[in-house]
Protein backbone atom coordinates (compact mmCIF):
# COMPACT_ATOMS: atom_id res chain seq x y z
CA UNK A 1 0.00 0.00 0.00
CA UNK A 2 9.71 1.12 1.72
CA UNK A 3 6.33 2.86 0.65
CA UNK A 4 4.00 5.82 -0.06
CA UNK A 5 3.06 8.48 2.11
CA UNK A 6 5.06 9.77 5.19
CA UNK A 7 8.85 10.13 5.15
CA UNK A 8 9.46 11.74 1.55
CA UNK A 9 11.52 14.19 1.98
CA UNK A 10 14.64 13.07 0.75
CA UNK A 11 12.57 11.40 -2.03
CA UNK A 12 11.16 14.95 -3.07
CA UNK A 13 13.99 16.93 -2.91
CA UNK A 14 15.50 14.46 -5.23
CA UNK A 15 13.13 14.50 -7.25
CA UNK A 16 13.24 18.40 -7.19
CA UNK A 17 17.27 17.74 -8.22
CA UNK A 18 16.98 15.59 -10.92
CA UNK A 19 14.05 17.95 -12.87
CA UNK A 20 11.38 14.93 -12.78
CA UNK A 21 8.54 15.68 -15.12
CA UNK A 22 6.69 12.45 -14.93
CA UNK A 23 3.37 12.61 -12.70
CA UNK A 24 1.73 9.24 -13.33
CA UNK A 25 -0.34 8.11 -10.34
CA UNK A 26 1.99 5.26 -8.43
CA UNK A 27 1.76 1.94 -9.49
CA UNK A 28 1.11 -1.01 -7.88
CA UNK A 29 4.07 -4.00 -8.44
CA UNK A 30 2.71 -6.01 -5.55
CA UNK A 31 0.43 -7.76 -3.68
CA UNK A 32 2.31 -6.50 -0.47
CA UNK A 33 2.16 -2.91 -1.90
CA UNK A 34 -1.53 -3.68 -2.60
CA UNK A 35 -2.21 -3.88 1.00
CA UNK A 36 0.06 -0.86 2.19
CA UNK A 37 -0.67 2.74 2.05
CA UNK A 38 1.02 5.04 -0.48
CA UNK A 39 3.77 7.47 -0.06
CA UNK A 40 4.16 10.46 -2.29
CA UNK A 41 7.66 10.29 -4.75
CA UNK A 42 8.65 13.23 -6.33
CA UNK A 43 7.96 10.69 -9.84
CA UNK A 44 4.07 11.21 -9.08
CA UNK A 45 4.14 14.89 -8.91
CA UNK A 46 5.53 16.35 -11.29
CA UNK A 47 2.70 15.86 -13.93
CA UNK A 48 2.54 17.02 -17.44
CA UNK A 49 -0.30 19.02 -18.22
CA UNK A 50 -2.08 18.81 -21.31
CA UNK A 51 -2.94 21.83 -23.13
CA UNK A 52 -2.71 23.28 -19.38
CA UNK A 53 0.76 24.61 -19.05
CA UNK A 54 1.51 28.27 -17.76
CA UNK A 55 3.65 28.50 -21.07
CA UNK A 56 0.97 28.52 -23.05
CA UNK A 57 -1.28 31.86 -23.83
CA UNK A 58 -4.77 30.22 -22.98
CA UNK A 59 -3.31 29.75 -19.34
CA UNK A 60 -0.73 32.00 -18.59
CA UNK A 61 -3.59 34.86 -17.59
CA UNK A 62 -5.32 32.02 -15.79
CA UNK A 63 -2.19 31.11 -13.55
CA UNK A 64 -1.22 34.93 -12.75
CA UNK A 65 -4.80 36.02 -11.99
CA UNK A 66 -4.88 32.76 -9.72
CA UNK A 67 -1.72 33.83 -8.13
CA UNK A 68 -2.64 38.03 -8.32
CA UNK A 69 -5.54 36.93 -6.17
CA UNK A 70 -4.12 34.64 -3.60
CA UNK A 71 -1.41 37.53 -2.83
CA UNK A 72 -3.59 39.96 -2.53
CA UNK A 73 -3.85 42.75 0.22
CA UNK A 74 -6.42 41.61 3.28
CA UNK A 75 -9.87 41.10 1.75
CA UNK A 76 -12.41 43.35 3.53
CA UNK A 77 -15.41 42.16 2.61
CA UNK A 78 -17.02 38.22 3.81
CA UNK A 79 -16.87 37.77 0.19
CA UNK A 80 -13.90 38.82 -0.87
CA UNK A 81 -12.04 36.62 2.04
CA UNK A 82 -14.19 33.81 0.40
CA UNK A 83 -12.40 34.41 -3.10
CA UNK A 84 -9.33 34.50 -1.62
CA UNK A 85 -9.27 31.27 0.66
CA UNK A 86 -9.58 29.58 -2.54
CA UNK A 87 -7.21 31.11 -4.71
CA UNK A 88 -4.87 30.51 -1.66
CA UNK A 89 -6.21 26.76 -1.41
CA UNK A 90 -6.23 25.83 -4.81
CA UNK A 91 -2.46 27.80 -5.19
CA UNK A 92 -0.95 25.82 -2.68
CA UNK A 93 -2.57 22.45 -4.31
CA UNK A 94 -0.84 23.15 -6.98
CA UNK A 95 3.06 23.72 -5.21
CA UNK A 96 1.99 20.47 -3.47
CA UNK A 97 1.67 18.55 -6.92
CA UNK A 98 3.90 20.42 -8.97
CA UNK A 99 1.06 21.25 -11.62
CA UNK A 100 1.67 24.61 -13.99
CA UNK A 101 4.37 25.49 -10.22
CA UNK A 102 7.45 24.43 -9.46
CA UNK A 103 7.09 21.62 -6.98
CA UNK A 104 7.17 23.22 -3.74
CA UNK A 105 4.84 21.33 -1.10
CA UNK A 106 6.84 23.76 2.46
CA UNK A 107 5.42 26.42 0.69
CA UNK A 108 1.91 24.61 0.04
CA UNK A 109 1.94 23.94 3.65
CA UNK A 110 1.91 27.66 4.44
CA UNK A 111 -0.66 28.33 1.69
CA UNK A 112 -3.21 25.75 3.55
CA UNK A 113 -2.59 27.91 7.02
CA UNK A 114 -3.44 30.81 5.26
CA UNK A 115 -6.04 29.15 3.72
CA UNK A 116 -7.59 28.32 7.06
CA UNK A 117 -7.23 31.57 8.92
CA UNK A 118 -9.23 33.01 5.71
CA UNK A 119 -12.17 30.24 7.17
CA UNK A 120 -11.78 27.71 3.91
CA UNK A 121 -13.77 24.91 4.77
CA UNK A 122 -11.26 21.92 3.40
CA UNK A 123 -7.78 23.64 4.64
CA UNK A 124 -7.87 21.19 7.45
CA UNK A 125 -7.54 18.76 5.09
CA UNK A 126 -4.39 20.26 3.79
CA UNK A 127 -2.94 20.95 7.23
CA UNK A 128 -4.06 17.72 8.25
CA UNK A 129 -2.21 15.77 5.38
CA UNK A 130 0.68 18.14 5.86
CA UNK A 131 0.77 17.29 9.74
CA UNK A 132 0.90 13.18 8.74
CA UNK A 133 3.46 13.73 5.20
CA UNK A 134 5.76 16.32 6.54
CA UNK A 135 5.17 18.38 3.29
CA UNK A 136 8.94 18.74 2.71
CA UNK A 137 9.25 18.82 6.92
CA UNK A 138 9.86 17.00 9.33
CA UNK A 139 6.56 14.67 10.28
CA UNK A 140 4.37 16.10 12.97
CA UNK A 141 1.62 13.08 13.43
CA UNK A 142 0.39 14.39 16.88
CA UNK A 143 -0.93 17.52 15.18
CA UNK A 144 -2.99 15.80 12.37
CA UNK A 145 -5.40 14.90 14.86
CA UNK A 146 -6.54 18.96 15.77
CA UNK A 147 -7.04 19.10 11.88
CA UNK A 148 -9.30 15.98 11.51
CA UNK A 149 -11.47 16.86 13.99
CA UNK A 150 -12.43 19.83 12.11
CA UNK A 151 -12.17 17.78 8.83
CA UNK A 152 -14.88 15.79 9.71
CA UNK A 153 -17.41 18.65 9.81
CA UNK A 154 -16.36 18.80 5.94
CA UNK A 155 -15.83 15.95 4.68
CA UNK A 156 -16.06 13.22 7.28
CA UNK A 157 -15.34 10.30 4.40
CA UNK A 158 -11.66 11.95 3.96
CA UNK A 159 -11.44 12.75 7.85
CA UNK A 160 -11.79 8.73 8.21
CA UNK A 161 -9.63 7.63 5.23
CA UNK A 162 -6.63 10.60 6.60
CA UNK A 163 -7.16 8.63 9.88
CA UNK A 164 -6.70 5.17 8.36
CA UNK A 165 -3.31 6.88 7.16
CA UNK A 166 -2.30 7.61 9.95
CA UNK A 167 -2.65 4.56 12.06
CA UNK A 168 -1.39 3.12 9.07
CA UNK A 169 2.21 4.65 9.30
CA UNK A 170 2.30 6.29 12.82
CA UNK A 171 0.85 3.73 15.04
CA UNK A 172 3.72 0.94 14.12
CA UNK A 173 6.19 3.15 15.32
CA UNK A 174 4.74 4.04 18.86
CA UNK A 175 7.77 2.86 21.03
CA UNK A 176 5.11 2.12 23.95
CA UNK A 177 3.59 -0.58 21.75
CA UNK A 178 4.74 -3.70 22.03
CA UNK A 179 4.71 -4.96 18.36
CA UNK A 180 4.95 -8.67 18.92
CA UNK A 181 2.01 -8.83 20.71
CA UNK A 182 -0.49 -10.55 18.73
CA UNK A 183 -3.35 -8.75 20.99
CA UNK A 184 -2.28 -5.84 20.02
CA UNK A 185 -1.33 -6.29 16.37
CA UNK A 186 -4.93 -7.71 16.10
CA UNK A 187 -6.63 -4.81 17.86
CA UNK A 188 -4.35 -2.50 15.74
CA UNK A 189 -4.94 -4.01 12.82
CA UNK A 190 -9.09 -4.08 13.40
CA UNK A 191 -8.95 -0.38 13.81
CA UNK A 192 -7.16 0.27 10.51
CA UNK A 193 -9.70 -1.62 9.12
CA UNK A 194 -12.51 0.30 10.91
CA UNK A 195 -11.36 3.28 9.80
CA UNK A 196 -10.73 2.34 5.79
CA UNK A 197 -14.42 0.99 5.94
CA UNK A 198 -15.71 4.15 7.56
CA UNK A 199 -14.13 6.12 4.94
CA UNK A 200 -15.43 3.72 1.94
CA UNK A 201 -19.07 4.20 3.56
CA UNK A 202 -18.93 7.50 3.32
CA UNK A 203 -17.94 7.43 -0.39
CA UNK A 204 -14.54 8.76 -0.19
CA UNK A 205 -12.43 7.93 -3.51
CA UNK A 206 -9.10 7.74 -2.09
CA UNK A 207 -10.30 5.03 0.38
CA UNK A 208 -11.98 2.76 -2.58
CA UNK A 209 -9.36 2.65 -4.32
CA UNK A 210 -7.55 1.72 -1.72
CA UNK A 211 -10.11 -1.41 -0.72
CA UNK A 212 -10.42 -2.03 -4.64
CA UNK A 213 -6.59 -2.78 -4.29
CA UNK A 214 -6.37 -5.14 -1.05
CA UNK A 215 -9.73 -6.89 -3.03
CA UNK A 216 -7.59 -7.18 -6.37
CA UNK A 217 -4.41 -8.43 -4.38
CA UNK A 218 -7.00 -11.25 -2.74
CA UNK A 219 -8.17 -12.11 -6.59
CA UNK A 220 -11.87 -10.70 -6.21
CA UNK A 221 -11.72 -8.98 -9.45
CA UNK A 222 -15.74 -7.81 -9.56
CA UNK A 223 -15.80 -6.33 -5.95
CA UNK A 224 -12.71 -4.51 -7.09
CA UNK A 225 -13.96 -3.08 -10.05
CA UNK A 226 -17.26 -2.34 -8.06
CA UNK A 227 -15.32 -0.12 -5.73
CA UNK A 228 -13.07 1.64 -8.51
CA UNK A 229 -16.56 1.90 -10.28
CA UNK A 230 -17.77 3.72 -6.75
CA UNK A 231 -14.88 6.04 -6.88
CA UNK A 232 -14.38 6.87 -10.90
CA UNK A 233 -16.54 9.95 -10.58
CA UNK A 234 -13.47 12.12 -8.79
CA UNK A 235 -10.77 9.71 -9.58
CA UNK A 236 -8.59 9.40 -12.07
CA UNK A 237 -6.81 6.55 -10.80
CA UNK A 238 -10.06 3.84 -10.64
CA UNK A 239 -10.78 5.24 -14.16
CA UNK A 240 -7.53 4.36 -15.11
CA UNK A 241 -7.86 0.91 -13.03
CA UNK A 242 -11.03 -0.16 -14.30
CA UNK A 243 -9.98 0.37 -18.01
CA UNK A 244 -6.47 -1.80 -16.99
CA UNK A 245 -8.69 -4.13 -15.44
CA UNK A 246 -11.15 -4.76 -18.79
CA UNK A 247 -8.57 -4.85 -20.96
CA UNK A 248 -6.24 -7.42 -18.87
CA UNK A 249 -9.55 -9.77 -18.76
CA UNK A 250 -9.75 -9.53 -22.15
CA UNK A 251 -6.38 -10.41 -23.08
CA UNK A 252 -6.32 -13.96 -20.45
CA UNK A 253 -9.95 -14.74 -22.11
CA UNK A 254 -7.98 -14.10 -25.36
CA UNK A 255 -4.94 -16.56 -24.15
CA UNK A 256 -7.33 -18.97 -22.71
CA UNK A 257 -8.96 -19.91 -26.37
CA UNK A 258 -5.00 -20.72 -27.56
CA UNK A 259 -4.77 -24.55 -28.21
CA UNK A 260 -1.18 -24.22 -29.17
CA UNK A 261 1.82 -25.86 -27.64
CA UNK A 262 0.77 -28.59 -24.67
CA UNK A 263 -2.46 -27.17 -24.28
CA UNK A 264 -2.86 -26.48 -20.20
CA UNK A 265 0.96 -25.93 -20.27
CA UNK A 266 0.65 -23.06 -22.76
CA UNK A 267 -2.29 -21.40 -20.17
CA UNK A 268 0.08 -21.94 -17.28
CA UNK A 269 2.68 -19.99 -18.97
CA UNK A 270 0.08 -17.35 -20.27
CA UNK A 271 -0.93 -17.43 -16.26
CA UNK A 272 2.79 -17.14 -15.13
CA UNK A 273 3.08 -13.98 -17.31
CA UNK A 274 -0.12 -12.62 -15.79
CA UNK A 275 1.62 -12.24 -12.59
CA UNK A 276 4.70 -11.50 -13.48
CA UNK A 277 3.82 -8.40 -15.61
CA UNK A 278 1.10 -7.52 -13.41
CA UNK A 279 -2.01 -7.54 -15.90
CA UNK A 280 -5.19 -7.06 -14.23
CA UNK A 281 -3.87 -8.43 -11.01
CA UNK A 282 -1.07 -6.71 -9.07
CA UNK A 283 2.47 -8.31 -10.09
CA UNK A 284 3.13 -11.32 -7.68
CA UNK A 285 6.33 -12.90 -8.49
CA UNK A 286 6.50 -15.70 -5.98
CA UNK A 287 3.29 -16.78 -7.86
CA UNK A 288 4.36 -16.29 -11.51
CA UNK A 289 7.55 -18.42 -10.60
CA UNK A 290 5.59 -21.15 -9.21
CA UNK A 291 3.37 -21.05 -12.42
CA UNK A 292 6.62 -20.95 -14.51
CA UNK A 293 7.54 -24.18 -12.78
CA UNK A 294 4.65 -25.99 -13.22
CA UNK A 295 4.45 -24.71 -16.73
CA UNK A 296 8.23 -26.01 -17.64
CA UNK A 297 7.27 -29.43 -15.83
CA UNK A 298 4.42 -30.03 -18.26
CA UNK A 299 7.16 -29.66 -20.49
CA UNK A 300 6.59 -25.42 -22.16
CA UNK A 301 10.13 -24.50 -23.37
CA UNK A 302 9.65 -20.65 -23.23
CA UNK A 303 8.65 -21.36 -19.26
CA UNK A 304 12.13 -23.18 -18.77
CA UNK A 305 13.77 -20.21 -20.86
CA UNK A 306 12.26 -17.87 -18.47
CA UNK A 307 13.36 -19.43 -14.78
CA UNK A 308 16.42 -19.82 -16.40
CA UNK A 309 16.74 -15.75 -17.24
CA UNK A 310 15.11 -15.44 -13.78
CA UNK A 311 18.00 -17.39 -11.80
CA UNK A 312 20.83 -16.19 -14.09
CA UNK A 313 21.59 -12.92 -11.92
CA UNK A 314 20.63 -13.71 -8.55
CA UNK A 315 21.84 -11.35 -6.35
CA UNK A 316 24.75 -11.44 -3.82
CA UNK A 317 23.17 -13.04 -1.42
CA UNK A 318 21.45 -15.63 -3.92
CA UNK A 319 18.15 -13.99 -3.30
CA UNK A 320 15.80 -13.25 -5.98
CA UNK A 321 16.64 -9.93 -7.74
CA UNK A 322 13.19 -7.97 -8.35
CA UNK A 323 15.05 -5.74 -10.41
CA UNK A 324 16.08 -8.26 -12.76
CA UNK A 325 12.92 -9.51 -12.43
CA UNK A 326 10.99 -6.39 -13.62
CA UNK A 327 12.99 -6.29 -16.19
CA UNK A 328 12.24 -9.66 -17.61
CA UNK A 329 8.31 -8.86 -18.06
CA UNK A 330 8.79 -8.36 -21.43
CA UNK A 331 11.61 -10.54 -22.20
CA UNK A 332 10.89 -13.03 -25.62
CA UNK A 333 11.53 -16.60 -24.55
CA UNK A 334 9.63 -17.28 -28.20
CA UNK A 335 13.37 -18.55 -29.18
CA UNK A 336 16.35 -19.25 -27.49
CA UNK A 337 17.40 -15.84 -26.57
CA UNK A 338 18.09 -13.72 -23.42
CA UNK A 339 17.05 -9.99 -25.19
CA UNK A 340 14.51 -8.08 -22.87
CA UNK A 341 11.99 -6.54 -25.43
CA UNK A 342 9.43 -3.65 -24.42
CA UNK A 343 5.74 -3.60 -24.45
CA UNK A 344 4.17 -1.60 -27.24
CA UNK A 345 2.98 0.93 -24.20
CA UNK A 346 3.61 1.18 -20.90
CA UNK A 347 3.03 -1.93 -18.44
CA UNK A 348 -0.32 -1.98 -17.07
CA UNK A 349 -0.78 -1.61 -13.67
CA UNK A 350 -3.31 -0.82 -10.64
CA UNK A 351 -2.86 2.63 -9.51
CA UNK A 352 -3.77 5.41 -6.53
CA UNK A 353 -4.38 8.83 -7.13
CA UNK A 354 -1.21 10.81 -6.43
CA UNK A 355 -1.63 12.43 -3.06
CA UNK A 356 -5.03 12.04 -0.71
CA UNK A 357 -5.57 16.05 -2.09
CA UNK A 358 -5.69 15.11 -5.80
CA UNK A 359 -9.14 15.10 -6.20
CA UNK A 360 -9.99 18.39 -4.47
CA UNK A 361 -7.80 20.46 -7.40
CA UNK A 362 -10.33 22.04 -9.56
CA UNK A 363 -10.67 20.15 -13.03
CA UNK A 364 -9.55 22.47 -14.94
CA UNK A 365 -5.80 22.42 -13.25
CA UNK A 366 -5.95 18.92 -13.42
CA UNK A 367 -6.44 18.70 -17.71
Amino acid sequence: MSHPYIRTVVALLAGIAMGAASAQPRAVISVQEAQTPPRIDSEQLQKPSAGMDASTPAVSPALAELQSLANAPAPRTAQARKQQAQAIWQLGLLQLHGLHVPLDPAQANIMFERAHALGHPLASAGLAWCAIDGCGQRPQPSKAPRWLQELRQQDPGRAAYLDWLLLEDVAPMDADVASTSPQVNNAMQQRKQQALQRAVKANDPHARVEWGLELAAENQTSQALAQFRAASATSEAARRNMQVMAEQSSQRMHASGNIGQAGSAWQTFRQARIYHRGEGVPANYTEAIRLYKRASDMGNIQARRMLALIYSRPLADGSLDTAWMQQLAYADVSKNSNTPIHSPSAPTSLQRDPTPLYDYIDARWRK
